[in-house]
């Protein structure tokens, strides 16, 4: 699977949880887990959801 750089989209991002589609671009932003599930638990384009930080260093993922 190939590399995907998200550091420009999460840029203002510095806490909570963000929600990525398909395309991966920022959907939905919430302050704990519990809130951005609600958010996008009827949405079906939804690719990704993840951690807010400052730091990314040594985030790794895969989806497949």
């Amino acid at each position: 699977m190939k590399a995907i750089d998200l550091t420009k989209k999460l840029k203002g991002y510095k806490s909570g949880w963000v929600a990525f589609d398909k395309n991966y671009n920022i959907v939905a932003h919430a302050s704990n887990f519990a809130s951005i599930t609600n958010k996008v638990k009827n949405k079906k384009n939804i690719e990704i959801v993840m951690p807010a930080s400052e730091n990314y260093f040594g985030y790794i993922t895969s989806n497949g």
